[in-house]
Order: structure tokens, then sequence, then C-alpha cells
């Protein structure tokens, strides 16, 4: 029988109660509080470099735990449950949200098209990479904010309401510009059409991120610099996000970090051999794949964890996993 994997490397974003996912990169604490069960009854749970370096020398499949985005849950409600399990992850941090006083792009605008009690009847932006358009008329007041959202995900499902349609123009148009030029676009669109976001998703502080270096349970990983695709980048762009951020998070942690994770799961050939010269020792992608002896170390691949059940948790990695 063919085997598919004597590894299986989980990766969640984040641990959270929400009402509105529309990046599909949540998990609610009951559900991964089920998963580690489920993964403690199949697969035996180890720290990450161990789980993909250990092999066929291992009597039995084992289980890796990481998290992308480092965003603050992860201490603060991730923790403790792993910690109930008796497990370990690894967190992956962009150095760009350590400590930051504002939320991801992607969540900045979900709150401003989803959380707003009104979106703009129409509006229009110039980037580099061309112009965000759109015109969808205009909603009630307070209308279409919640339920009718709650299991949308832009990359999987088309609009079915003229928020949604909101979301994934400016989801579509943010996500491949520099971060520099991603920045301006939203403040542009902030100040033009919207009110100031709040803060819903806070990132790691820089205090916690130091005591990774330290803790027993959560360790820290890199993930560039300002969470760019890496995919096509010139060299020197990819040494900066790379190599410089390996550099400023193992100055705040205390010691070299070993392993990074390429956001977005993009990268080519010069991607892996910066990473190599950066030092780092293992290197992630978002591939859906079980890890062989073979497996290469600057191409290792994960499972994405979604806000599965126990029984759809437990189909998925059956999968991916050697049992």
């Amino acid at each position: 029988m063919r085997r598919r994997g004597d590894a299986v490397v989980l990766g969640y974003h984040r641990v959270a109660d929400v009402s509105i996912d529309p990046a599909d990169i949540t998990v609610s604490p009951r559900r991964f509080e089920e998963h580690l069960d489920v993964v403690a009854s199949m697969a035996e749970v180890l720290p990450l470099e161990a789980a993909v370096e250990s092999g066929t020398a291992r009597r039995g499949p084992a289980v890796a735990i990481t998290f992308d985005d480092g965003y603050r849950d992860n201490v603060e409600v991730a923790r403790p449950l792993l910690t109930a399990a008796g497990a370990t992850a690894t967190v992956f941090v962009p150095t760009c949200a350590i400590g930051s006083d504002r939320d991801y792009w992607w969540d900045e605008i979900e709150t401003l098209v989803f959380r707003s009690s009104g979106i703009p009847e129409r509006l229009k932006l110039e980037t580099p990479d061309g112009s965000i358009a759109w015109d969808g008329g205009s909603l009630p007041e307070g209308a279409d904010l919640g339920g009718d959202h709650r299991r949308w995900c832009v990359w999987k499902h088309e609009p079915r309401t003229r928020r949604q349609e909101l979301y994934a123009v400016l989801w579509s148009a943010l996500r491949p510009l520099d971060a520099a030029d991603r920045r301006e676009a939203l403040d542009t669109l902030i100040e033009r059409h919207f009110e100031p976001p709040r803060s819903h998703h806070p990132t790691l502080t820089r205090p916690q991120v130091a005591n990774l270096g330290r803790d027993e349970v959560l360790s820290p990983g890199g993930h560039g610099s300002s969470h760019s695709p890496l995919e096509g980048l010139p060299a020197d762009r990819q040494h900066e996000e790379i190599a410089d951020s390996a550099r400023e998070l193992s100055a705040l942690v205390g010691h070299p970090v070993r392993s990074m994770s390429y956001p977005f799961g993009s990268y080519d050939r010069t991607t892996k051999r910066v990473a190599r010269a950066a030092g780092f020792a293992l290197a992630f992608t978002t591939a859906r794949k079980g890890v062989r002896r073979h497996t290469d170390r600057f191409a290792v691949p994960r499972l994405m964890v979604r806000n599965w059940t126990a029984d759809e948790f437990r189909r998925e990695l059956s999968r991916v996993l050697a049992v």
C-alpha cells in the first residue's frame, strides 16, 4: 500500500469565536480542542523539527502544529488548550505585525465592509497596479451585517450580497500590491469612504514575541517582514523579506529561529535559496500533503486547517497521515 506520509504538519491561523470570517482562517476554541483530541488519538504530537526530521525511524505517524501570522489569540487562547493537551506548536510571525496597532489588511477591510452601519455607493482609487473601482449602490442602514455572511469565504464562494462584492473587490485589488502601496491605498480608502476602523484581530505584542524564545509550549518561526507573497520578487527584495526579518526576530527572541513559513505559501527557487542562506533549517508551504523522508526541507507541505468539526478534521487528517 502506498504510504501517504510519515508526518503531517498542521497549519492554523487564529483560534477565536467570530461571527464573520471571509478569509476562512479562524478555528473556534471548542473546535481546536476537538482537533487536539483527534490528533492525540491518531498520532504522536511532536515539536516541529522533530516531526519533520524523525522520518521512518519513528514507530508511528506524527503531527506537528503551526500557526501563521502571529495573532494574539495564539498565546491568549490556543496556548492554554495546547498546554492542557500536552502539545506544542510553532508560531510563524511576520515582523511587520509585532506590536502593530493595526490589523492585517484583510482583517481591516473585513471591519470596514462588514462591521460598518453602511458602505459607500461607489468608490474609485488609482493604485500602482491599476484602479480599484466599485459601483454597487447602497444598502439600508445596519442591513446585511450578520448571518448572511457567516459562512461566506472570499476565495471559495461567489459574492451573494453587495457587501461581499465590495470585500471581494478590495481583497483582490489589495492582495498583489507591495506592502507600502497597499497601506497607502487602504489609508486613502479609509480617508475618503469609511470611519477609521478599530482593531478586532490584534497581533502579538513585542513582549509576547520575546517570550516565545523561552516558552515551553510555543516556539517562534519566521514569516517574512511584510507578509508579502515571495514568488517572483527580485532576489534583493526576497533577501529583505527573509534574511532581514530573521535577524530582527532572532534578536527579539534571543536565539536564531530555525524555521519559517512562506506567506500565502508563495515561493520560487530564489526563495528557497535565500531561506537556506539566512540560516533556516526548514521552510513551509501550504501544499496539502504529508511529510516523507525525502521531502524538500525548504518546501515542506502543511495541511491548512479550517473550522472543521471533529469528524471533518479526522477525515482530512486521515487523507494525508499514514495510519
